[in-house]
Formats: C-alpha cells, sequence, structure tokens
C-alpha cells in the first residue's frame, strides 16, 4: 500500500448501522485524504446517508472517495 494509506475491512454489510472498519476510517481522514472503497454500498447505508456522508467528508476535509469497481468519473460531480 502507498505510504501513509491503511486498509480497513467491515466485513459487515453496509446496510448495517454498527460498521467499526468505517468508523475507524473516518476516525483516522484527515485534509485532503483519500477513502477508497470498493464499492459505494460499502460506504453508505442508503443512497441518502451515502450522498450526505461523502458530502460532508468533501466539503468539510476535501476528502475524495473513489471506488475500485465501476467508478464514478469527478465530472459527474453537481
Amino acid at each position: 500500500m502507498p505510504n501513509g494509506s491503511a486498509r480497513i475491512d467491515n466485513k459487515i454489510s453496509g446496510s448495517r448501522a454498527e460498521r467499526p472498519g468505517l468508523n475507524k476510517a473516518l476516525e483516522v481522514l484527515h485534509e485532503g485524504d483519500t477513502l477508497a472503497t470498493w464499492k459505494l454500498d460499502r460506504v453508505g447505508r442508503s443512497v441518502k446517508n451515502l450522498v450526505e456522508l461523502v458530502g460532508a467528508l468533501a466539503k468539510h476535509l476535501g476528502v475524495l472517495v473513489p471506488t475500485l469497481y465501476r467508478s464514478i468519473p469527478a465530472s459527474a460531480q453537481p
């Protein structure tokens, strides 16, 4: 893994309210970091939750959230 990166695996469905791996990742994020995920459903419990979480990370920390599976191009942002 690149320097300064960490792999955190929930091994729990994204639909579950308690996701210790995601919580740990959110705790260690810094301004300008990237939170890479396999699929967006691993980050949000619902579309609304996903949009709110990714939006807050981008707005407050400038964190990018790329997906490794069927990625959404950066130009798709509103």
